[in-house]
């Protein structure tokens, strides 16, 4: 994975857990902002204006969210386990190719 600040890692972890925040909404929100971090804290009514539902940008500040993103990051501490997100030079470039890839993948084992 390239080099990405804690930071960046928790609010993609939290990007990716929102509900009906899907991989081609969270393109598109990802594709307004200069990344994750600003983004999750980017008022709704940004979100809005970019056509996401109110559904998408509510729970992201949520106790739960925030939860399930700090295990994932706990898994990820275990050997053996690794993150790609698809700006990862080793994601599968036949993956990165459709258009509602998967922006996580989560691996157990040797990800090459």
């Amino acid at each position: 994975m390239p080099a990405i600040s804690p930071a960046e890692l928790e609010a993609r972890l939290r990007l990716h857990l929102l509900p009906e925040l899907g991989p081609r909404r969270l393109r598109k929100l990802l594709s307004a902002f200069p990344d994750a971090a600003s983004a999750l804290s980017a008022p709704a009514s940004a979100w809005r204006s970019l056509g996401l539902p109110a559904s998408c940008a509510e729970p992201r500040r949520s106790a739960d969210i925030r939860e399930r993103a700090s295990a994932a990051l706990a898994w990820m501490e275990q050997p053996d386990r690794h993150l790609l997100c698809w700006d990862d030079p080793n994601y599968p470039a036949l993956l990165a190719e459709l258009p509602d890839a998967p922006p996580l993948l989560f691996i157990s084992g040797d990800p090459g």
